[in-house]
């Protein structure tokens, strides 16, 4: 059955959620001070979810480069994302609220893999 590989994608997804925690608490680290917004856990949500989705495909470069893109592409710069996590770890309910999207996040996108999954499989056509 399924089982082992969706063990073993669990576990590279956990590595890899763990790497990129690990990265953007690093980046955050390095600012210096000024005043900014503090993200949404739906907005911070939807920025780690796309940073899973890139480490994962392995065709992309440098996961660094990546996390790098993604947040820029978001309009996050490190500072805000330093305060937004020093504001979250005072706020133990929003760490649960950024949770709690995430994995209703990559449960849509599951869904959604598996439903594009079911019409490619569909579409092929059988050998004889």
């Amino acid at each position: 059955m399924n089982k082992p590989a969706t063990n073993v994608q669990s576990a590279s997804l956990s590595l890899l959620s763990n790497t990129i925690l690990i990265v953007l608490f690093t980046v955050a680290g390095c600012t210096n001070s000024r005043e900014v917004d503090i993200l949404s856990p739906d907005k911070l949500a939807s920025s780690y979810v796309e940073l899973l989705v890139c480490a994962m495909d392995s065709s992309r470069r440098d996961t660094s480069l990546q996390i790098e893109d993604v947040l820029l592409s978001s309009g996050i710069d490190s500072l805000i994302l330093q305060h937004t996590l020093a504001h979250y770890r005072e706020n133990p309910e929003l760490w649960l609220h950024f949770i709690s999207r995430v994995n209703e996040q990559l449960e849509r996108k599951d869904g959604q893999n598996e439903q594009q999954s079911i019409r490619d499989k569909k579409s092929t056509p059988v050998s004889e």
